[in-house]
């Protein structure tokens, strides 16, 4: 389907065009908003312009605040992170997160994120689980810890995680990664299954 079409049926055109408003008066935007509504607008469309629209929109919404300077710290750390400033970020993620009662999902999910990057992954895993608790449907989070989980090897949970992403954004880049944990799991279990035999056949002689 076209997002045009979708959005005329569901009545969303408005909700679009105030994501770009959210961050100076989120209360007069949030309304408006249904997250139910853009998660099945990315899941029924049919081209990749469209879905990175209505996946770049359901990010901005998760990253709005009621506190500004929570807002304005979010981008800061995320600047930070995106010049690779990784241990800079990682603290302002970890103060907003003291000062905000530790329910801002955004800031464990970029402090996922970095320490992922700084290859510390079970506070990798701890913070995106965390992230999960406030926001089950948060694909990026389950992205991550699909990349997590095939980074150690642990490729059955990789695969668990990356498969619920896909569920929430089909458009995900992490399908080509679902693809090699699932290849991954083949060939050990064919392995596995070899060692087996020549185990057996070892014991028959």
């Amino acid at each position: 389907m076209k997002l045009s079409f979708l959005c005329r049926k569901d009545g969303l055109f408005d909700s679009l065009k105030g994501i770009r408003d959210l961050n100076h008066d989120p209360k007069s935007s949030m309304p408006q908003l249904s997250m139910d509504h853009f998660y099945h607008l990315l899941q029924n469309l049919d081209n990749a312009n469209d879905a990175f629209i209505v996946e770049e929109t359901i990010k901005e919404i998760w990253k709005v605040q009621e506190n500004t300077d929570v807002r304005w710290s979010l981008d800061d750390a995320t600047a930070a992170l995106m010049r690779g400033d990784k241990i800079i970020s990682l603290s302002i993620f970890d103060r907003i997160i003291e000062s905000d009662d530790m329910k801002c999902f955004e800031a464990w999910n970029k402090k996922a994120t970095c320490h992922y990057l700084l290859g510390d992954m079970d506070k990798s895993i701890e913070a995106a689980k965390t992230c999960m608790q406030y926001n089950p449907k948060h694909f990026q989070s389950l992205s991550g810890l699909g990349l997590v989980y095939h980074d150690i090897s642990q490729y059955k949970k990789a695969a668990e995680f990356f498969r619920k992403s896909l569920q929430l954004n089909p458009w995900s880049r992490v399908s080509s990664r679902l693809s090699v944990s699932l290849d991954t799991l083949k060939r050990l279990d064919i392995r596995e299954k070899e060692d087996s035999d020549d185990r057996d056949e070892d014991q028959n002689h």
